[in-house]
């Protein structure tokens, strides 16, 4: 092997480590089924608190548990259809993925805690809204923390967009409108920029 080849192989190894750093973000098909889910979720327990719905507050307990149990199956299941995606070892994907992992242990965490509190002080379930604030503010610091290790400035847009929203449900907590809020701003924050990051991920193995 020559010296040039020597230093031809350098540059196509340097060439695919700094793609590999761009590579697309393929986390878009969790956040939609997680935002789809959220956004079904805060509507219907907006409907449940505000009476429209017709059912008593002991509902929301089983909302919520259906949301964990039916989020946690699809999580798995999609988690399977991204073997021999390329790209999924990039700096990028593996930040995306440790990042949004221990966002949904910690609020998996406060959410206990929150419902043990209720349970035992038998206090208002109106608690729960605090929940949604604290996620939001959580869900912008996930996002501008991708944004900044993946080089993927975009996901910065959600992090804002999450940001805003997380500040309207602080001004609207204890009150139902906050749930129609949330609903509005899972939407934005996380279905939709999901659905366009899908539409970039790369199609076959190369």
């Amino acid at each position: 092997m020559t010296k040039n080849d020597i230093l031809n192989d350098l540059d196509y190894v340097r060439t695919m480590a700094e793609e590999g750093q761009n590579a697309p973000l393929l986390g878009g098909r969790f956040g939609l089924w997680w935002g789809g889910l959220l956004s079904t979720a805060f509507l219907a327990h907006w409907a449940i608190i505000s009476g429209i719905a017709g059912l008593g507050f002991q509902y929301l307990g089983v909302l919520w548990l259906g949301f964990a149990v039916i989020g946690m199956l699809g999580s798995w299941k999609m988690g399977n259809s991204l073997q021999g995606k390329p790209g999924l070892s990039s700096v990028g994907n593996r930040a995306e993925t440790i990042i949004w992992t221990y966002f949904g242990t910690m609020m998996a965490i406060c959410f206990v805690g929150l419902v043990a509190h209720i349970l035992i002080y038998k206090a208002a379930p109106t608690l729960f809204g605090m929940m949604v604030c604290i996620g939001f503010a959580g869900q912008a610091m996930a996002n501008f923390s991708v944004a900044k290790l993946a080089r993927q400035e975009r996901v910065s847009l959600s992090g804002i967009a999450s940001a805003i929203t997380s500040v309207i449900c602080f001004v609207l907590y204890d009150q139902p409108a906050l749930y129609l809020v949330a609903t509005v701003g899972m939407l934005l924050c996380a279905v939709l920029p999901s659905i366009a990051q899908i539409r970039a991920e790369p199609r076959e193995v190369i």
